[in-house]
């Protein structure tokens, strides 16, 4: 009889036809094997359906569920999540993929952990389309972060597939809301302000290949600023002013000098950095980053940007 599953590892799909093979065969070749794996197919128009359904003819722990209408990614996580029973649960998006020791050594570093750790997450190192290392590395440091932390850093990990958390938290939270953008970071949020002394624990090893695409969920601006007008700002309105200029401020830095769908966002969350506290010279030595874009406009602001790099004038 076969060993029971400890981890549930779920992935939401939509017309990922061109990447989702190699995240697959990332999970099957995995050196702990004691794993279900279910892929929710989010109504996808592409032969994505096709890919899933080879891996789950060959491997017995691959299931594919199916959606008649796409609901997005995190009602299609949460119905992944529902048709397991594993106590440890990880996510991995359709367009990465794991080294083979990432189960292994995330659950381990799991079960060293205290008790009000919700979960672990690791490092990535960063591939374009075709996978390729860019050079970039997403690399938090080690030790804990609880809410504020979590919050402060921007969703220390990077990306959604670097995580192994207790089902316990999840369940309870109720899982992912139907944002379709910050969805991540608004889940784990909700999670840790639950409990004072929950925390997530960085995990020093490079485990993920986290691949960036323009046409991702998470490069769509307005999703994003959708996602900051109905939940992101309550999250920032419950903490002490003290720090709520922070927050404003770091997302304001990371968003301004993005492609042109956030530069605004960019340059509002600055706004209010300036509007939550008398703001230390460190915030207007960065506020010109935020208002020439604006000002210009992203698609002028970029295309000055591209020129002068031509011919040096502009850092990289």
């Amino acid at each position: 009889m076969p060993d029971a599953p400890r981890v549930a590892v779920i992935t939401a799909a939509y017309n990922a036809e061109r990447f989702i093979d190699a995240t697959i065969r990332s999970v099957r070749t995995q050196t702990f094997p004691h794993f279900e794996y279910v892929i929710v197919d989010d109504n996808s128009t592409d032969a994505t359906a096709d890919v899933i359904a080879a891996h789950v003819h060959q491997d017995s722990r691959v299931r594919m569920l199916r959606h008649s209408v796409n609901t997005g990614p995190g009602a299609a996580r949460n119905r992944g999540v529902a048709a397991t029973t594993a106590p440890f649960i990880s996510f991995i998006d359709s367009d990465d993929c794991w080294e083979p020791a990432f189960i292994r050594v995330m659950l381990a570093a799991l079960v060293r952990q205290a008790p009000h750790c919700v979960g672990v997450f690791c490092r990535s190192i960063v591939v374009d389309e075709h996978g390729t290392p860019t050079g970039m590395i997403q690399g938090p440091s080690d030790g804990s972060y609880r809410f504020f932390d979590f919050f402060r850093h921007i969703f220390p990990p990077g990306n959604g597939s670097a995580f192994l958390l207790h089902r316990r938290y999840f369940e309870e939270s109720g899982g992912f809301s139907d944002l379709r953008s910050l969805e991540d970071l608004e889940l784990y949020l909700r999670i840790l302000r639950s409990g004072k002394e929950r925390h997530f624990a960085s995990v020093g090893h490079t485990l993920v290949r986290y691949r960036q695409s323009s046409t991702g969920l998470s490069a769509n601006g307005h999703h994003i600023a959708s996602a900051w007008q109905s939940t992101m700002e309550r999250y920032v309105e419950s903490l002490p002013p003290h720090q709520r200029w922070i927050i404003y401020y770091n997302f304001s830095c990371f968003y301004g000098p993005r492609p042109c769908d956030t530069a605004d966002l960019g340059t509002r969350l600055m706004r209010r950095a300036l509007l939550s506290r008398k703001a230390p010279g460190e915030v207007f030595r960065h506020l010109g980053s935020m208002l020439l874009p604006a000002t210009m406009g992203g698609k002028r602001y970029l295309a000055l940007r591209r020129s002068l790099k031509r011919v040096g004038a502009f850092g990289r």
